[in-house]
């Protein structure tokens, strides 16, 4: 997702102490690979089309991303997150979670 985990991920933090040292390390991963992102530096307003809006340029930026799996993954293990992930919108990584857990 483009620039800045943090700005990504809109959802409330977590409360307790253990949620934070485990955002705190998953931030700190995400870090890592999201400066090679094909997204970094871009308008996150890509990456959140509103309903209805097709996400076409979102996801055409994700095909040509050297961490698409990466990302994809994240995406696809935390149900919070918003907006085009790894190249899939919130309705398919819930299908994939659907696959994965059958």
């Amino acid at each position: 997702m483009a620039s800045g985990p943090d700005a990504q991920r809109r959802r409330a933090p977590g409360s307790s102490p253990s949620d934070r040292r485990a955002r705190g390390a998953e931030t700190e991963e995400i870090a890592r690979w999201s400066e090679r992102a094909a997204c970094k530096g871009m308008d996150t307003s890509l990456f959140f089309p509103r309903d209805g809006e097709p996400a076409r340029a979102a996801r055409q930026v994700c095909a040509g991303c050297p961490v698409l799996a990466q990302c994809r993954a994240v995406a696809v293990a935390d149900p919070s997150l918003h907006g085009i992930w790894g190249g899939t919108s919130p309705e398919e990584r819930e299908r994939l979670r659907a696959r994965m857990s059958a």
